[in-house]
């Protein structure tokens, strides 16, 4: 009953990051479209970040879970084509 507690603790904490990460793709997005109207308005920054890929919040999640799956670091099938089917 410990390592079911443990991994249910473990899934959550894993799930409240990925909540955070989302938060910071948004907030990058805005950011980045942010310096590239200063940019148009004849400003320069500092530096231009590069532009997160992806259209959608989806294309991006898919795209990581693609690069974890070629790393070896997932595998679960199952749910890749649960995200590729709502792409």
């Amino acid at each position: 009953m410990l390592a079911f507690r443990q991994q249910k603790d473990s899934l959550a904490e894993g799930l409240d990051g990925a909540d955070h990460t989302v938060d910071h793709i948004e907030e990058y997005r805005v950011i980045h479209r942010t310096l590239g109207k200063i940019a148009e308005l004849g400003g320069t920054p500092l530096v231009m970040p590069e532009a997160v890929a992806g259209d959608s919040l989806l294309e991006i999640l898919a795209g990581r879970l693609n690069y974890l799956k070629t790393q070896g670091k997932i595998n679960d099938e199952a749910n890749e084509n649960a995200v590729s089917r709502r792409i």
